[in-house]
């Protein structure tokens, strides 16, 4: 169901509400199994400059193209990835190395995955944003200042749980995420959940952790189906 959104679940009844965004209509869905994919929604620090134009996460696929036609319109020449986890650095290589852009990766933390052709400054705070006609020019950190046609954040995200923790579903506690067993259920057995929304047991300490790859999310739903 397109232009729907669910806004809440009945474990009892084994139901979920679900609103038309066009009519405001609401009914009631029944279940017999159900999976919750909701993702996750980027960390982006408040930094001041964040909403000048050319400047945005990675972690949809609007997102994606966003940035796609961005590369491909030959308009940038500099790009900085704010945070050098997974998704971070993985951008960065991507920029440098399919669309041949100046690319620089700015990380608080004193560590990173090392990059191919990619500028990287660790242990440096950004301190804002800088534009020119409402678009972003260039990234100021505590020891630096780097040109940017593009800015990418890179600096996180958070497992969106609501539905979930508003149906009484175990949640992580640290990150908030959905507790899952190895065939990816949650506290409720009749209720499946996977993606950048769940906490896995890790297979060598056995502890859940969060771990948001599309590699991941991809052998979660085999497993769910």
């Amino acid at each position: 169901l397109n232009q729907t959104r669910v806004t809440a679940i009945d474990r009892a009844a084994k139901t979920v509400t679900a609103k038309n965004l066009v009519t405001g209509e609401e009914k009631a869905l029944p279940y017999d199994r159900l999976i919750i994919a909701t993702g996750s929604t980027p960390k982006v620090p408040p930094v001041e400059g964040r909403d000048l134009k050319n400047v945005g996460g990675a972690n949809n696929l609007e997102d994606a193209d966003a940035l796609r036609k961005a590369c491909a319109s030959g308009s940038v020449q500099n790009a900085v990835v704010i945070g050098a986890g997974f998704i971070g650095m993985e951008i960065a290589v991507a920029l440098a190395d399919m669309w041949d852009i100046k690319t620089s990766v700015v990380e608080f933390m004193p560590q990173a995955m090392p990059g191919v052709n990619v500028d990287v400054y660790t242990g440096e705070k950004v301190q804002r944003l800088e534009g020119e006609n409402g678009v972003v020019a260039r990234v100021v950190t505590d020891k630096r200042t780097l040109d940017a046609d593009l800015v990418i954040f890179a600096t996180g995200f958070a497992p969106n749980t609501a539905l979930a923790r508003a149906a009484g579903l175990d949640l992580e506690e640290r990150t908030g995420a959905i507790l899952v067993n190895e065939y990816m259920q949650t506290s409720d057995p009749d209720i499946y959940a996977g993606g950048d929304c769940v906490a896995i047991p890790n297979l060598v300490t056995g502890k859940p952790f969060v771990l948001a790859l599309g590699s991941l999310a991809n052998r979660q739903g085999r497993v769910i189906g």
